[in-house]
């Protein structure tokens, strides 16, 4: 590709403008006709593996846990360990 100042490699500015403006209209007919070869309907799919099937239908929640901790922390009774808070942020700066 030729230096579009100085036009070494043997084409001038000139040049390089046109084989802009074709390589634009070569892009713009190939959208146009890539959009037409492709069969109408035709849609991807996605099929789960039964691993991952059963992990989202066996998805175990338990709601009374949820609950306690919810009020534990709105009642301000939920134990803090400020230590164990320290280490884990401690491991993530080591991995920084």
């Amino acid at each position: 590709m030729a230096d579009p100042i100085s036009g070494v490699g043997g084409r001038g500015p000139q040049a390089l403008r046109l084989t802009e403006a074709e390589n634009k209209k070569s892009a713009e007919a190939t959208r146009n006709t890539g959009s037409e070869s492709a069969p109408a309907g035709a849609q991807d799919s996605v099929e789960l593996s039964e691993g991952v099937k059963s992990a989202s239908t066996e998805a175990v929640f338990d709601a009374d846990r949820v609950a306690e901790l919810r009020q534990a922390i709105a009642d301000g009774q939920y134990p803090l360990d400020a230590k164990r808070i320290a280490e884990s942020f401690a491991s993530i700066e080591r991995l920084l």
